[in-house]
């Protein structure tokens, strides 16, 4: 049984920008973490080596995602979050509809869509796309990796 769940983080810190000045950012993270003490840790020892000042966790929420897909190639670097539901069968025999949201790391809405196809092609779930959106996430940390996404 699988004890971690998705937390939205979001940190607060002062980095160099693109011009090479220091300025305060507030960046969004998704955590893969079995609590919000847990997220919090795993956020501030990735994201510390990167700050240049102050550093703080200002907001923390449980995701609605249940699923983050990474991708090995650098051009995709940004995330995009599939919402797909899966046909189902209730006790009364009716079908229903059970929303799922999935995390793509990809370079654009139809990267997400392409990956997405791949993902689901082996699946014996029957499923309809729904939506996909491009998301404020700059990076996917768990207790393996660090901030890959250095900005």
């Amino acid at each position: 049984m699988n004890t971690h769940i998705f937390f939205e983080v979001a940190a607060r810190y002062d980095k160099l920008d693109d011009k090479g000045v220091v300025r305060l950012f507030t960046e969004q993270f998704i955590v893969q973490a079995a609590s919000f003490t847990q997220a919090e840790a795993l956020a501030t020892r990735a994201l510390m080596p990167l700050a240049s000042g102050s550093f703080r966790v200002v907001k923390e929420k449980i995701s609605s995602i249940s699923e983050v897909i990474t991708a090995t190639d650098t051009a995709a670097h940004k995330f995009y979050k599939v919402k797909h539901s899966v046909v189902t069968i209730d006790e009364t025999g009716q079908e229903r509809m059970c929303p799922q949201y999935l995390l793509f790391q990809a370079t654009s809405n139809d990267d997400a869509r392409s990956r997405y196809d791949a993902y689901m092609q082996d699946s014996f779930a029957d499923t309809e796309l729904e939506a996909i959106s491009e998301t404020k996430f700059v990076d996917y940390i768990t207790e393996h990796n660090t901030s890959k996404n250095e900005k």
